[in-house]
């Protein structure tokens, strides 16, 4: 006997939805706070050269000058937001500052995209670097390597007064010091759980679908098991065995059963009232279950897109 479980489906609809929604507006409302974000990361940073040990017999120049040591600090710069940021937007610039040791040189390793213009100027104590862009677009952004007279590389920060940008931090990038899986931002991990809901409601939903499916051809097959002269127990009892407990159901049909005398046969204009009603009420039924099917692939497939999306700009350097 198909059991279509309406009350349980129907009784955790809602709420799922709400759930799922309630994802959804989460993830919409950080991205729409993030439509304005820059981002530096930290790629690389190696020693290059170490301090000679030997200094009266080995000596380490950059150019004509004598340095202690040689590191290497690879950036990216990246507007991850959604808003392009002018020069008229930056009130102070992007600048960044070792903690130690001298800048020698900045050199420009990759341009996304390569038309991109950016100039650095390093400044007259050789310990901070400011980049100027007139304009970096969504998903643009700079490469660069700092070469720093001392070893081990330096500690580096970094500031900037930009309008729609609350601050500007620096991502550590570095495979070995940031896996996958500290990467990604909270959204993300929000997102993945708003698409195993999504999809274990979508299973359910389809299965309770199913079911009233089933239930409906059997209920169309009714004189098999219900006889022309039932009373309104025996209907009654037909419609709980077919449908299970629905108390939606049993609110329509209990007005109609008691205009019937108990223990009696059903006349054929209250058979006929019963059998518009129960199929109204499946019609309801299937319609809201395929909405709810539907709503859950929705949110399954655009909650499936943004993890992989993000996962994919996180394994390309694109936060």
């Amino acid at each position: 006997m198909p059991e279509t479980g309406p009350r349980t489906s129907a009784g955790i609809a809602k709420p799922l939805m709400v759930t799922l929604t309630g994802i959804a507006v989460t993830i919409l409302v950080n991205a729409y706070l993030q439509r304005s974000a820059l981002e530096l990361q930290l790629i690389a940073q190696s020693a290059l050269v170490e301090r000679a040990k030997a200094t009266e017999k080995v000596r380490v120049t950059y150019g004509n000058d004598a340095v202690a040591g040689l590191s290497r600090i690879e950036l990216a710069l990246v507007n991850s937001g959604r808003k392009a940021i002018r020069s008229s937007d930056i009130v102070s610039p992007i600048t960044i500052v070792v903690d130690s040791g001298q800048v020698l040189d900045v050199l420009t390793e990759e341009l996304s995209p390569p038309d991109l213009t950016v100039r650095f100027s390093i400044d007259s104590a050789r310990r901070s670097v400011t980049l100027d862009a007139p304009l970096i677009n969504p998903g643009d952004g700079v490469r660069f390597t700092l070469l720093v007279g001392r070893t081990p590389p330096p500690h580096v920060t970094a500031s900037a007064r930009i309008a729609g940008v609350r601050a500007l931090h620096i991502a550590d990038r570095r495979p070995e010091n940031r896996p996958l899986w500290k990467t990604v931002t909270w959204p993300v991990y929000l997102a993945s759980l708003g698409t195993v809901v999504a999809f274990l409601a979508f299973a359910l939903f389809l299965y309770a679908a199913a079911n009233l499916q089933r239930a409906r051809h059997y209920w169309s097959s009714k004189s098999l098991f219900l006889p022309d002269h039932a009373s309104p127990e025996m209907y009654a009892q037909a419609l709980e065995l077919t449908f299970g407990s629905d108390p939606g159901l049993e609110a329509k049909v209990r007005p109609i059963l008691d205009q019937a005398a108990a223990g009696r046969s059903l006349s054929k204009e209250i058979r006929d009232a019963l059998t518009a009603t129960v199929e109204k009420h499946i019609r309801d039924v299937r319609v809201s279950s395929y909405r709810f099917v539907v709503g859950a692939l929705f949110f399954f497939l655009m909650g499936s897109g943004y993890v992989l999306y993000s996962i994919a700009r996180v394994v390309r350097g694109t936060p």
